[in-house]
């Protein structure tokens, strides 16, 4: 059995991909070990969205030592919301 020793790094979203990551690590918490749902979690992509999505800041921890596809490295995520998006949102 080989042990797992972590390499993390921690930073804000900056692409589409970050995004995508942090919302599959929201679709394995919440969706199938939680079993929420919702309009807008893609079962087929394993994502869940919502509609705020876009104004927020995704900040992720991603640990670079798993191996495997990128979108299931990020085993973290905080999203921020900023003064100037919230007044976007309403």
């Amino acid at each position: 059995m080989t042990a797992h020793t972590p390499d993390f790094e921690v930073r804000l979203a900056k692409s589409d991909d970050d995004l995508r990551a942090a919302q599959r690590l929201r679709y394995r918490v919440f969706v199938e070990e939680l079993g929420g749902g919702g309009a807008m979690v893609d079962h087929d992509a394993r994502l869940e969205q919502d509609k705020f999505d876009p104004f927020y800041d995704h900040m992720i921890l991603i640990d670079r030592a798993l191996e495997g596809d990128a979108l299931d490295k990020v085993v973290g995520v905080y999203r921020l919301l900023r003064h100037d998006m919230a007044a976007k949102m309403g």
